[in-house]
Formats: structure tokens, C-alpha cells, sequence
């Protein structure tokens, strides 16, 4: 080697172990001081096809938004791949009725702590019974159909069905497909039919080593650095469109930001545009209900106004998704309709309390107890569970 190469070499081996010691102390710094978002492994394999969280893959976790880390919530991945505190028992042991919540990234929740969700709420507010809740951000009604299949091995005497704006829109191949490991429905000749995901979701060895490094979390979940081959992670938003972009995303929730002040703004809806919905709406209304017969639904509008005034309610309809999904359930015993809309309402004209968790769209703790304590009450009102 000539000479003339000994300071290049110098400068290489200095360089390598400045950004060895960079990246060691980054590490740490996102470990301790700015702490990275935790995200658990998602999985899907073909015998049930329902796509959730890895059991055996990291069981808890802190969930954390921004470049400055800031905390959300505690997490728990449960024996059976769901978020909850909970480990789920197969069947229904005499005298313990079951109530399985479905829904998208509210009821998973990763924007409070984990004893802090609907389903610990109101485990606490109906002692008789478990409350299992299977929540997977940016699930839709096709998704719910098959969940609700899924959770049909726990024996719920009850299922509460949330909705959220795109609930129908979102099924609907036809208008795109939202993810390969979800379910959705087509039209077919004559009416619908099921389509099952394209994919198994197998966590690729770079999703694990992202897992294992802080400092790659933090790039990936809080920076929103598209690294290469792995792309982003976001935090569950609540916005437009139901996505769910597997690990990367795992709580790619974007739908409703359920933040409006007051009646109108841009809930606008053509007078009967919902209408259209109503046989697509139909088909998975029966569908739930046959699959699970003479188990009451409960469905329950999570999406819309939080701070409408409650003289305003009566005259703001509901979003379409709603409105269709409530025709498919007129006449039909089994299914029951709940708006929250009063309830948040008439509490934030009496107590001033807001709703909104850290990222400005999704429910706090607050707003999840006040969830949970409007259905407790609906529960008991309707005998759901007698």
C-alpha cells in the first residue's frame, strides 16, 4: 500500500467510528430521552385469515407520536393477537356472558393505555360479563362480517359493531382495494359475495431488526423517514379513507376526525347519496346477524360531530355509512342502533371536558369511559344480556 493511502484509510476508519458512536448514542437518546414508538408485529396466516397482531412477537409496548416522543399509550398484545388486557378464553363459561366489541383504530387504541380502552371501561361497568374487544385500525363493515366470524369461537352473547365514516365505501372492491390482508365484498350477479385477502402478512426480517433498534423506530413511526425497502409508519389517523398499510402502518387508521364545532362544515352529504349504500349495507347487516343467530348487534356511530350542540342533533343527519347501515337494520329484532351524538353532546355542554387524545382525532380516556358508560346503559335498557 503506498503511502499516499494511509490518510484516506485514516479518514475512513475515523469516519466509520464516528457514525458507529453516532448512531450508539442516537440509540440511546430513543431509547431514554425521545422515546421511539413501540409497534407490535402484525400476522395473518390462512386458517382464519383475520388479520391482527402477533402473539408471539413483543407483548407490550409504549406507543408514542412525533419527533419529540411524545407518549400516548401502553399497549398489550393478548394470547390471541388482539390489544387488550385481557387473554381470551375459547367458549362461554356458565354465567359469564361475553360482549365482543369490533371496530377500527378507536377501539384498538393505541392513543391511550390499554386499561383505559372501551372494552376495560366497560368490563368495568357490566361486572357480569368479559368484554373482548377486536379492534384493528382501519377496519371497515366487510372486515367486521369476518372478524365477527372469527370471535365466533368465544361464544359472544352480544357484539357491538362500531362505525365510522367509509364503513360501506371501504367494503367495496370496486372503489379499490383498501389492503391485501383484509376482507371486502364485490358485486356479483344477482347481489354480493365475500372476498377474502389476497395475502399472508409474514413480518420481513427488516420489520424485525426495525423492532429491535429504537433509533430505526424513530426514524420510521416518529420521523416518517421512508427508509429503504420499509417505507413509514404512521400513527392511527382519522381523516378520509379506511387504510391499513400493514407493519409499517399498523395503525393506519385514516377516517374521521369526528372534531366539528357545529352543524354542516364538511359533513356535507347529498340528500340521498346513502341510499345507494343501502344494498351493499343490507348484505353485511344479514350477513353479521345470520352468522350469529339470536346474538343481538349493537350498532354503535362513533364517527360524527363530538361537540354539536345537543338542539342541533335532531337536524344534522348522521354520514352516509350510518344512515345505510341503519336502514339495513329497520325491521330486523336482532340489530339495534345507537348514536353517541346526544351522549357526547349534552356531556360537553355539561362539563366542558374535552375528547380528543394526543394526535387530535381519535378519543381519550375521558371519551372512552363516556363510550363505554352510554352503551352499559344502553345495555341495560334494552336487556341486551338478560
Amino acid at each position: 500500500m503506498s503511502s499516499s493511502s494511509y490518510p484516506l484509510l485514516r479518514f475512513l476508519v475515523r469516519a466509520a467510528v464516528f457514525v458507529l458512536v453516532l448512531a450508539g448514542v442516537a440509540e440511546v437518546w430513543t431509547r431514554t430521552v425521545t422515546p421511539s414508538c413501540d409497534v407490535p408485529l402484525s400476522y395473518l396466516e390462512t386458517r382464519d385469515s383475520i388479520f391482527r397482531y402477533d402473539p408471539s412477537g413483543p407483548a407490550r409496548g409504549t406507543w408514542t407520536i412525533g419527533r419529540f416522543g411524545r407518549r400516548t399509550g401502553e399497549w398489550r398484545v393478548n394470547n390471541h393477537g388482539w390489544i387488550s388486557t385481557l387473554d381470551y378464553e375459547e367458549g362461554e363459561p356458565a354465567g359469564s356472558p361475553t360482549i365482543a366489541l369490533l371496530g377500527d383504530s378507536y377501539v384498538e387504541g393505541f392513543l391511550t393505555d390499554v386499561d383505559e380502552h372501551i372494552d376495560a371501561y366497560l368490563a368495568q361497568l357490566v361486572t357480569e360479563a368479559r368484554v373482548y374487544s377486536f379492534g384493528r385500525s382501519g377496519s371497515y363493515l366487510a372486515q367486521y362480517v369476518a372478524t365477527a366470524r372469527y370471535a365466533a369461537q368465544f361464544s359472544p352473547d352480544l357484539l357491538i359493531v362500531f362505525l365510522n365514516r367509509r364503513d360501506i365505501t371501504s367494503s367495496l372492491k370496486e372503489n379499490g382495494v383498501v389492503s391485501p390482508y383484509t376482507w371486502q365484498i364485490e358485486s356479483v350477479p344477482g347481489g354480493f359475495a365475500e372476498v377474502p385477502p389476497a395475502s399472508v402478512y409474514q413480518v420481513g426480517w427488516k420489520s424485525r431488526l426495525a423492532r429491535q433498534s429504537a433509533l430505526l423506530g424513530y426514524l420510521i413511526y416518529n420521523a416518517q423517514v421512508p427508509l429503504p425497502g420499509m417505507g413509514i409508519g404512521a400513527v392511527p389517523q382519522a381523516q378520509s379513507a379506511g387504510k391499513d398499510t400493514g407493519d409499517a402502518g399498523a395503525a393506519g387508521d385514516t377516517r374521521d376526525t369526528g372534531v366539528m364545532e357545529g352543524a354542516g362544515g364538511t359533513n356535507a352529504q347529498t340528500p340521498s347519496a346513502w341510499r345507494e349504500m343501502v344494498p351493499a349495507a343490507t348484505y353485511m347487516v344479514d350477513l353479521l346477524c345470520n352468522q350469529n343467530p339470536g346474538v343481538p348487534i349493537v350498532f354503535a356511530v362513533l364517527g360524527g360531530e363530538r361537540y354539536l350542540p345537543s338542539s342541533q342533533i335532531a337536524s344534522t343527519p348522521l354520514f352516509d355509512d350510518a344512515l345505510a347501515i341503519q336502514e339495513a337494520c329497520r325491521g330486523n329484532e336482532q340489530c339495534h342502533f345507537l348514536d353517541l351524538r346526544p351522549a357526547f353532546s349534552e356531556d360537553w355542554e355539561r362539563n366542558h371536558e374535552r375528547f380528543e387524545a394526543a394526535d387530535g382525532a381519535h378519543w381519550n380516556a375521558y371519551a372512552n369511559r363516556l363510550a363505554a358508560s352510554t352503551l352499559a346503559a344502553f345495555i341495560e335498557q334494552h336487556h341486551l344480556l338478560n
